[in-house]
């Protein structure tokens, strides 16, 4: 009889449980590639970032060296024009002199493009990767060969001098032997535009009216000095430029246009009565100021994901937890019933805007509305309707799955606080909190700064080298001259001011060239390094302009405050010695 009861009690759990298993909905299957891991994701849109940069940057350093190779080799070549006069006096032919030349300066440039190839390869990317390391858990660095490329940037550097010293050499070589024996003369004073306006012209004293006509003496080198400070310019402006622009995202997106602090995920599947319990919860918690419950879905516009639709129950009350306004103009939106709002960055790739017809899924449903408005926005991508708009296009009654929070406190302490009371609740499926996509980007700006620094530094001595190169050629070319001026009593200071006061005017025209440049660059650079996910500040605030302004001209006045001991050193006696 016992046995029998316990059959019986067997076949009623397993009726029971029939029953239930009847009562089960269908289910839904996630699939979640290593792209949808918000780690690797962030490690391969970083990764992205710094290889666009890589791609890009290059190409201006590689152009600033060619100007450097070719004043260098230029003025080498006319230094010992003596010696090639003699050596063409003798018989030698054009080839066999200038092959010595041609031999040096390749040396020098596979020395120095093999020191910094090792350089770049070994120095720059552990700088890197370590601080990345610090945001990710990463493998060791492994150092890989790219034999082609390394042979690529030898190559270059070669050609880019052995084209200069070809070009120079062929210039100096048209003159006869004895032409070449001799000095070259100077370049002849002509009148200036400015002279032709004696209102100017008159009330500029000696030292001045001397500068004028110095720098319109020698056109060659005020296009070389412009352009190589211009070069230094632009890189530090978009190394800057490129800092505001992804802190944008932290000053704007979770201040001004994200006001909420929290997103509360529902668990759908839940009882009415435990979600109701949330919501209480909610409205009581002291650290919880303000809720306004959503539905929230994932949505897809063509291969385009990581699109949030969000359907706020209260239209008027989402504007206390965002802001919707346009980037140029800073008109303020509103959601409506006729339309929806997207987001800037969606727009761009989708390439419609306001008032055209956008169509893109939620799961199974198919959305076809009209946009009303394209809102500022910098990470991810979102649509906004209202609820009345929704159960139009989608056939469904409107049915909440999400809070929107503002806390009193947003503080780490009060955030653990809050988290750890509603994960209590069988309700609650999920918790976002903007605090934790504030520090994931916080961390990705810290990190660029590494790259940003490596940028200016780079920049800083291309613009030294520019300088001190360019300066240095200006003084060998007029050590007669300034020796003459010290004979006729002109001090140190008197004449380091007639030669660099050309320097610091050059540097303030190539620095304002460079400024112009550098806006042009910095939106190049953002094209290159932006992703479909995140959109960058596109203004370059005044704050990046005079600070790479002051740099350029800093840079400019150590290369002056070095040349001046060698201005010191020249010698009275140079200005009586023979040139025959």
């Amino acid at each position: 009889g016992r046995a029998k009861l316990m059959i019986e009690d067997m076949l009623r759990d397993i009726a029971k449980a029939e029953k239930d298993l009847g009562e089960l909905s269908d289910p839904v299957w996630y699939i979640f590639t290593r792209d949808d891991n918000p780690g690797y994701s962030g490690y391969e849109s970083d990764v992205y970032i710094i290889e666009s940069v890589g791609k890009v940057f290059p190409i201006f350093f590689f152009l600033v060296a060619m100007l450097v190779c070719l004043t260098t080799m230029t003025r080498m070549v006319e230094e010992q024009r003596t010696q090639t006069g003699t050596l063409k006096a003798l018989g030698y032919g054009k080839g066999a002199i200038m092959a010595k030349y041609i031999v040096y300066s390749a040396f020098a440039s596979i020395s120095g493009a093999v020191f910094g190839i090792a350089l770049c390869v070994f120095v720059f990317p552990i700088i890197i990767y370590a601080a990345y390391a610090m945001r990710y858990i990463i493998p060791d660095l492994m150092f890989t060969a790219a034999p082609l490329v390394w042979l690529a940037v030898v190559a270059v550097c070669v050609l880019c001098t052995t084209l200069a010293v070809i070009m120079a050499c062929y210039a100096e070589l048209r003159e006869s032997p004895a032409e070449l024996m001799r000095p070259k003369a100077p370049k002849a004073g002509k009148r200036v535009f400015l002279e032709r306006i004696p209102f100017i012209w008159n009330r500029l004293n000696f030292n001045r009216k001397v500068t004028v006509r110095n720098l319109f003496r020698y056109k060659k080198r005020i296009f070389m000095t412009i352009l190589g400070i211009a070069g230094c310019a632009a890189l530090t402006l978009t190394g800057f430029g490129i800092f505001s622009s992804v802190s944008v995202i932290l000053e704007k997106q979770y201040t001004e246009l994200f006001n909420y602090d929290l997103i509360v995920a529902m668990d759908t599947d839940a009882a009415e009565e435990e979600k109701e319990k949330v919501y209480a919860e909610l409205d009581s918690n002291e650290i919880s100021k303000t809720n306004l419950t959503a539905y929230v879905k994932a949505a897809k516009f063509g291969g385009l994901g990581n699109i949030t639709l969000v359907v706020p129950s209260d239209a008027e009350a989402f504007k206390e937890m965002a802001t919707f306004q346009s980037r140029t103009t800073g008109e303020k939106f509103e959601l409506s019933d006729d339309g929806i709002i997207i987001t800037e960055r969606l727009s761009e790739i989708a390439k419609l805007y306001a008032g055209d017809e956008i169509t893109f899924y939620c799961g199974d449903i198919r959305f076809t509305a009209k946009i009303t408005a394209v809102a500022e926005n910098y990470a991810a991508h979102f649509i906004y309707m209202t609820p009345k708009l929704y159960e139009k296009l989608s056939g469904e009654t409107f049915s909440e799955n999400s809070v929107f929070t503002i806390m009193s406190d947003d503080g780490k302490e009060a955030q653990d606080k809050l988290a750890n009371t509603l994960t209590e609740y069988d309700g609650v499926l999920a918790l976002s909190f903007s605090r934790t996509a504030m520090e994931s980007f916080s961390d990705t700006v810290e990190n660029l700064n590494y790259v940003i620094v490596l940028i200016i530094v780079c920049a800083a001595a291309l613009a030294f080298v520019v300088l001190y190169n360019l300066t240095n050629i200006n003084i060998t070319e007029r050590i007669r001259e300034i020796a003459t001026i010290k004979v006729l009593g002109f001090y140190d200071g008197e004449v380091s001011a007639y030669v660099f006061r050309e320097n610091i005017i050059l540097s303030i025209m190539g620095a304002g060239v460079g400024l112009i440049l550098g806006k042009a660059l910095h939106a190049f650079v953002l094209g290159a390094i932006q992703t479909d996910d995140i959109m960058f500040g596109r203004e370059v605030p005044v704050w990046v302009y005079l600070i790479s302004f002051a740099m350029t001209i800093i840079f400019a006045m150590l290369v002056n405050g070095i040349m001046f001991f060698k201005l010191k050193k020249i010698s009275m006696v140079e200005s009586l010695k023979s040139v025959e």
